[in-house]
């Protein structure tokens, strides 16, 4: 064990340590800040700038034996850029593991560490992919469900209004009937016109009453419609 730490290279922890901190932090809150500007250059020099600092700390590392740490960019280019792009991008990320990697002894170092990151990164790239597809085909389906809501929400709507409607005119014409029928007959039976404008009047006041509830009903149906989206999440 000895023998073993001797032959350890000396690693620069007074760099590897603040670089680490800054690879990890960069691939925390400048993915997240490039993902929401969806902006190509923000995204190219994002993703430029990482694989640069997972470089050196590979060069300030044991031997080169942190490659590994390169991978997440394959999935972000996936994620952040367009496909020739995120395609350059993983072939970059390849040729920085290979780099590094030793596997089976019997092959050329180039072939076998060419194979093991593009096996890496082929992994990662097919995992992301259809992980977006999953999360692209669930908004969607968010979406529809929402837009199918809305619709139906309309459609309640808009059938109330015209009951609202038929209501209203079925109470305005019986009324106006009775209102005639009084001015009709006012003058030669009183008792009669005023049983008619009595008539009349509880008419409106069911009407009235009958539309109220109506818009109640209306009020609620709209309360419903935007509370909807809160009970999706």
């Amino acid at each position: 064990m000895i023998a073993a730490a001797a032959m350890m290279p000396d690693v620069s922890w007074a760099q590897l340590l603040p670089l680490s901190a800054l690879y990890l932090a960069l691939g925390i809150w400048g993915f997240d800040y490039a993902r929401r500007r969806s902006s190509l250059l923000i995204s190219l020099g994002y993703l430029l700038i990482e694989f640069a600092l997972g470089m050196r700390i590979n060069a300030l590392a044991w031997g080169g034996s942190l490659p590994l740490i390169l991978l997440p960019l394959a999935a972000q280019a996936v994620i952040l850029l367009p496909r020739l792009l995120a395609a350059a991008m993983c072939i970059l990320v390849i040729a920085g593991i290979s780099g590094n990697l030793s596997w089976v002894p019997a092959w050329p170092h180039w072939l076998r560490n060419i194979a093991q990151a593009t096996a890496a990164v082929v992994f990662v790239v097919v995992y992301v992919g259809v992980a977006q597809r999953e999360r692209e085909a669930r908004q969607r389906t968010e979406a529809l469900s929402a837009e199918v809501a809305q619709l139906a929400a309309a459609n309640e709507r808009n059938r109330m209004a015209r009951e609202i409607h038929d209501t209203l005119g079925h109470y305005l014409t019986i009324i106006h009937v009775q209102l005639e029928a009084a001015r009709a007959v006012i003058s030669s039976d009183a008792e009669r016109g005023m049983l008619a404008v009595t008539c009349a009047q509880a008419l409106a006041k069911d009407g009235l009453a009958a539309v109220r509830q109506s818009v109640t009903a209306l009020m609620i149906t709209a309360f419903a419609t935007r509370l909807s989206p809160w009970r999706a999440r």
